[in-house]
């Protein structure tokens, strides 16, 4: 009987060594992280004012509105809106109808020029982007006090 039973204590103790023993060559730990963006932009140079014009006119931002990217590391993408004045709506110049367009570029000297809601323009962060606007007077108009329209700049 103590035959058997050093035995069995022999079989343990070597079976409990070799688990507690055992192990692998590597493992994994999982890391998981997610980004908060905060979507910001700056804006300088506003507001844009073209002065005096007279009506079926078509003439060029003498400087650029300058939009910057200081949200939180991420690229984002600009979007533009144009709220019309009292009196006058947008579309092709006609009696009473303007019409603005826009380009991004160095010195607005392009010839792409495009309408607000076909604006859809990348920025990086930390990068500043030109924004050039075209004004087309309407044919005809009653209205002659100073208008103002608002171009709405969203960054997603």
């Amino acid at each position: 009987m103590r035959k058997i039973l050093s035995i069995v204590a022999i079989v343990a103790l070597v079976f409990s060594n070799a688990v507690s023993g055992f192990s692998a060559p590597s493992g994994v730990a999982h890391v998981l992280v997610t980004i908060d963006k905060t979507v910001s932009i700056s804006i300088s140079g506003s507001p844009v004012d073209f002065g005096r014009m007279g009506v079926g006119v078509t003439a060029v931002s003498s400087s650029a509105i300058v939009i910057t990217n200081d949200g939180s590391g991420a690229d984002e993408t600009l979007t533009l809106s144009v709220t019309d004045p009292a009196g006058w709506t947008h579309g092709v110049p006609a009696e009473n109808v303007y019409r603005m367009r826009f380009q991004f570029s160095v010195d607005g000297t392009g010839e792409t020029w495009q309408s607000a809601s076909a604006v859809s323009q990348l920025i990086a962060y930390d990068e500043s982007k030109s924004l050039w606007i075209k004004l087309e007077t309407p044919t005809a108009t009653n209205v002659t006090t100073q208008q103002t329209t608002q171009v709405t700049i969203t960054a997603e």
